[in-house]
Order: C-alpha cells, then sequence, then structure tokens
C-alpha cells in the first residue's frame, strides 16, 4: 500500500511540476481531518498552492487540516454549492474553500496581465495573496493569510484615475473669481 501511495505522489509530483513550468496553477485542498499536522495529497507536493478553510467569522474550521504546510486560507464553511440532484446544496470542507482560491488567481493573473501585458508566475500570484490578505493566527502561533481578492486586486492597480471635465466645457474664460466644476472620474478603487 505504501508503495502504491509513493507511486501516486511521485506521478504527481511531476505533472504538478510540469504544470507550473508552464504557468499553470495548481491548487489544492488540505483535507478535513482537523488535523494540524499533516494535510492530505497532493497538497503536501512543492508547488501546489494548499487551501485551508475558515468559517464565515474568519475563525480557523474546527475540520480544517491547518498547519505550516497551507498556503492560503477561504471561507469554507456553509457555503451554497450545485446539486448534483439539481438546485443548491449547503456544504462545508477545504473542497469550498478551494475554487475560491483557484478564482482568486485566475482573477489576479488576468488582472496583472490586462495592467502590465506580463504574466505572473503560481508562486507570485500566491505572493500577491499572501501579502493583501487578513492574517488568521493558528494556535501554534502560525500566521496564515485568508484572501481577499479586493485588496490583492487594488494592491496592482497602476493606472490613473480617468477624470473627465463636464461643465464648464474645455476651453471655457470667465472673469468670475467662483467657479463650479462638475467632473466624473472612474477609477478601479
Amino acid at each position: 500500500k505504501k508503495t502504491i501511495a509513493r507511486i501516486a505522489i511521485s506521478l504527481w509530483t511531476r505533472s504538478i511540476n510540469n504544470a507550473t513550468a508552464y504557468n499553470i496553477s495548481v491548487i489544492a485542498a488540505s483535507g478535513n481531518d482537523g488535523n494540524t499536522a499533516s494535510i492530505a495529497a497532493p497538497g503536501c507536493i512543492n508547488n501546489v498552492t494548499t487551501v485551508g478553510a475558515t468559517n464565515k467569522d474568519d475563525t480557523i474550521a474546527s475540520y480544517s487540516n491547518t498547519n505550516s504546510l497551507v498556503d492560503l486560507l477561504a471561507p469554507g464553511t456553509s457555503i451554497n454549492a450545485t446539486s448534483v440532484s439539481g438546485g443548491y446544496t449547503v456544504l462545508s470542507g477545504t473542497s469550498m474553500a478551494t475554487p475560491q482560491v483557484a478564482a482568486a488567481f485566475a482573477i489576479i493573473g488576468q488582472f496583472y496581465y490586462l495592467e502590465t501585458g506580463l504574466r505572473y508566475t503560481p508562486k507570485q500570484i500566491e505572493n500577491v495573496l499572501k501579502a493583501r490578505g487578513k492574517n488568521i493566527t493558528l494556535t501554534s502561533g502560525i500566521n496564515i493569510s485568508r484572501i481577499s481578492i479586493y485588496n490583492a486586486t487594488i494592491s496592482l492597480d497602476n493606472i490613473n484615475p480617468t477624470v473627465t471635465l463636464t461643465s464648464p466645457s474645455n476651453g471655457t474664460n470667465s472673469n468670475n473669481n467662483n467657479q463650479t466644476f462638475t467632473c466624473s472620474g472612474n477609477d478601479l478603487s
């Protein structure tokens, strides 16, 4: 049984390393055993961004595997999800938190590309999310960042706001000491 597990980990490792070499992010759930000493495969493999779960009040979910191997946190408790039988159901788990982190990676990567014309690596995206998320401190004293897509995106916004003068029209001269200007502005934040 251990030989089969080692072979599977070896195959996963090769595939994950190939994916990240081509700027493909690999995001995995940490597992739902409430373990503070280990996490589930493939989250334990280098180059994987491993996700733990929080409750909606930003406390660590009791079921979430959380320790120094977990890279990011996202809400995972009482998440509305589509049901195989149709409609929606409410589920909890690190697999409910993981798609939120995968979406954050896609948004941050695309936003950076649109801003600069350059591509972030998976590690660079992870670092932005870590730096701009909310720090959650584990009972062990380890800090893990709960993602904030808004804060991460705003931190990358280097384009000046667009301001349009509405009134008075451009080129208007006036001898009045008091003038009223109307303008509109657009900015990401």
